[in-house]
């Protein structure tokens, strides 16, 4: 990081909850978001450093560091930044061994974890295999992106770089709102009287639900999370996957809700919520999912 530094600001509510749990983990990965994008084709190398920081220049979130001031963490933008392009060259290993090196060494650098302390909340590298072909590897810590802003990133980055290239100047319009502007409007509607309102609302909700849902496991929990999760994909048959959109249109929810909805114990006694009730001893049980909004978003 380099530049001048913005006066420090307050965290928003969800910087607060992921640098809470650094502190406890700051040798975690858990939160780290890497994208590694295979470029295949001549490359201008200069030109990708210059379009990723202009990139950072325009997006302050990618300029944060989170340092702890008298005791409490707080927002510090850099004015200016600069993030490295480190090249790694693979290109002298034989052809059946770089795409196993190359794998790897994606792995490091999506792994290695940060230091939201001093910065910076980027990390970039750019993998070799041969003069025509690279893997571009973008590793951000989601204290500064989600997904939304991971496609604005896409975009703007693909378009920073084909002006780079042809040195022309920047296209794209200033984003409409800073993520400061974002931090702001977040603690006025905290202080605000929804906020009350919508905490009495969920507390009712959710008055004697469960601390811990109480339900057999084929191995004991681990004192200690490992994070070590999987996903698995399988396809849905078709009459399935019509059943679940009709069904979802008829509520007007989204075809995620509705799935979700299905993992619920609300079925008759006998089948499923038969079988969460004799385990769990409860008739109810919350549920949750991150959520994202574009109207949150303060890339434009």
């Amino acid at each position: 990081m380099s530049g001048g530094m913005s006066a420090d600001t307050c965290l928003s509510s969800a910087q607060q909850r992921l640098w809470f749990v650094w502190q406890l983990r700051p040798d975690g990965n858990e939160y780290n978001v890497p994208r590694a994008t295979r470029l295949r084709g001549a490359l201008d190398v200069g030109a990708l450093q210059r379009a990723i920081d202009r990139l950072v220049a325009r997006h302050d979130a990618l300029r944060a560091s989170f340092p702890t001031v008298a005791g409490a963490p707080v927002l510090r933008i850099a004015a200016e930044a600069s993030v490295p392009l480190p090249l790694t060259d693979l290109s002298a290993l034989p052809t059946a061994e770089r795409e196993a090196a190359l794998g790897e060494a994606v792995a490091r650098a999506a792994l290695a974890p940060f230091d939201l302390e001093s910065g910076p909340v980027l990390r970039a590298e750019l993998i070799r295999l041969a003069p025509d072909d690279h893997a571009l590897v973008l590793t951000f810590h989601h204290i500064a992106v989600d997904g939304w802003s991971m496609g604005i990133i896409d975009r703007e980055l693909s378009a920073l770089y084909a002006v780079m290239v042809a040195d022309g100047d920047d296209p794209l319009p200033a984003p409409g709102r800073s993520y400061r502007d974002c931090v702001a409007a977040e603690r006025r509607l905290l202080e605000s009287p929804r906020r009350h309102e919508a905490l009495d609302h969920w507390r009712a909700e959710l008055a004697g639900a469960p601390l811990e849902l109480a339900l057999p496991t084929d191995r004991p929990h681990p004192t200690t999370p490992s994070f070590a999760g999987d996903s698995r994909a399988f396809p849905l048959p078709p009459e399935l996957a019509e059943h679940v959109d009709a069904v979802a249109a008829r509520y007007r929810v989204t075809r995620f809700q509705r799935w979700s909805g299905s993992q619920l114990p609300w079925k008759p006694t006998g089948t499923r919520r038969g079988r969460w009730v004799a385990r769990s001893g409860r008739r109810r049980r919350p549920t949750g999912s991150p959520r994202e909004s574009p109207s949150d978003r303060y890339s434009a």
